[in-house]
């Protein structure tokens, strides 16, 4: 499991480290809903929903850079 899905994955504070270095600003990231349920589907009563999600990630990145 953690080779395929969750190997690599990135957390929410790099994701929000990598779009600030590209000069994005006013980040938001919201786990869609339904997601820590299929998430915990695939290995029941192990808790991976608490690290693994699906988000919709929005970030502005302003004119002048």
């Amino acid at each position: 499991m953690l080779c395929t899905c969750l190997a690599g994955a990135a957390t929410t504070d790099q994701t929000e480290d990598w779009l600030a270095a590209a000069g994005f600003t006013d980040m938001e990231i919201t786990i869609k809903p339904g997601s820590r349920e299929l998430v915990a589907s695939w290995a029941p009563g192990r808790g991976i929903e608490n690290y693994a999600a699906s988000a919709t990630i929005g970030a502005r990145k302003p004119a002048n850079r």
